[in-house]
């Protein structure tokens, strides 16, 4: 799981550094997008109950149960000025990791405290910069990251939210974090280590400008017959 580190306020024009991305269990992690009340509120819920979390077969739906608690205190709470555009604290999250079996799951819990699943999609994205995810996935999708070293997911989703941070107008801010679950657990990567993350993606980036180079220069060549497949999947 990735994300950005930017809070923006409601005017938007004021923005700071804030953490995303939590632990949910000991295999499992969670992040917020929206008001950052709301996910205070909801960390602190979720650590308070840390020993049920452990103890549950679904961490998501026993999430699910104290973000709506936390979010409906903050929308009673909620007072729309008149004369105002409205601004509720619309808040959602996102929850990935391995279940007992050793599978992994993602799910989300939307703005009106809705669960879903995405594990057989293999990702999913929310927030601002959530649009801008799924296209750059798509733009990736063949580098198929499933069943393949964790090493490759890091690439792929570094490579992504960074993207997005870089083309996104507004709420969205460096740094990028990068966690990774596996049956052993949770890992939130260094800054040394997103700095290796950070080069070996720009010496990805290269291969693919010196691979399309050479596809180029054999193209141009009449004499040189290309082996193309013949669906974009094969």
């Amino acid at each position: 799981m990735a994300s950005d580190s930017q809070a923006t306020e409601q005017t938007g024009q004021v923005r700071f550094e804030v953490e995303k991305l939590f632990p949910l269990t000991p295999v499992s992690v969670w992040g917020g997008s929206g008001h950052v009340e709301v996910i205070k509120g909801v960390r602190a819920a979720l650590e308070s109950e840390q020993a049920a979390l452990d103890a549950s077969p679904n961490p998501d739906v026993s999430m699910q149960t104290y973000t709506g608690r936390v979010a409906k205190r903050h929308h009673d709470a909620y007072v729309q000025p008149a004369a105002t555009p409205p601004a509720p604290p619309l808040t959602s999250f996102l929850a990935a990791g391995v279940d007992n079996d050793g599978d992994p799951w993602i799910a989300e819990i939307d703005e009106w405290n809705k669960l879903s699943t995405h594990s057989e999609r293999g990702f999913h994205a929310i927030g601002s910069g959530a649009s801008l995810a799924q296209a750059a996935v798509a733009l990736l999708k063949h580098y198929d990251s499933a069943d393949q070293p964790v090493r490759r997911g890091e690439l792929v989703v570094y490579r992504v939210m960074t993207a997005c941070v870089e083309v996104a107008a507004l709420f969205l801010g460096p740094p990028v974090k990068v966690v990774t679950v596996t049956a052993d657990g949770a890992k939130w990567l260094t800054d040394e280590e997103l700095d290796v993350l950070a080069t070996d993606v720009g010496g990805w980036e290269q291969v693919e400008i010196d691979a399309l180079d050479e596809y180029l220069a054999l193209e141009s060549n009449s004499d040189t017959q290309l082996d193309l497949p013949t669906d974009i999947d094969d």
